[in-house]
């Protein structure tokens, strides 16, 4: 390839993505969320609550009951499914 001629680049993935995020009180309202998506979303759902470090949390399962979609929790390398919401916990320290 001459040096004058661009490099190729590979073709662009778009992805519909949905982020929310909450700390522990915002179960419910995320919930509620959930409820309402339609089944036939086409986009991936990302849930972000903010929880003590340490908690179990039972997000994916109250969000699954919750609505059309199904929830999951995060797990590393996991693909981006359109139509899934998936719970991405994080977690702050307890304070001393």
């Amino acid at each position: 390839m001459a040096a004058s001629e661009p490099v190729p680049r590979p073709a662009a993935v778009r992805r519909r993505i949905v982020v929310m995020g909450a700390s522990a009180g915002g179960v419910e309202a995320l919930a509620t969320i959930a409820g309402g998506l339609p089944a036939d979303l086409d986009a991936a759902v990302f849930i972000v609550l903010h929880m003590p470090e340490g908690y179990q949390s039972s997000l994916s399962e109250i969000l699954d009951r919750a609505g059309p979609l199904p929830a999951r929790a995060a797990v590393e390398g996991q693909p981006v499914t359109p139509g899934t919401i998936t719970d991405t916990r994080t977690s702050w320290p307890s304070s001393s």
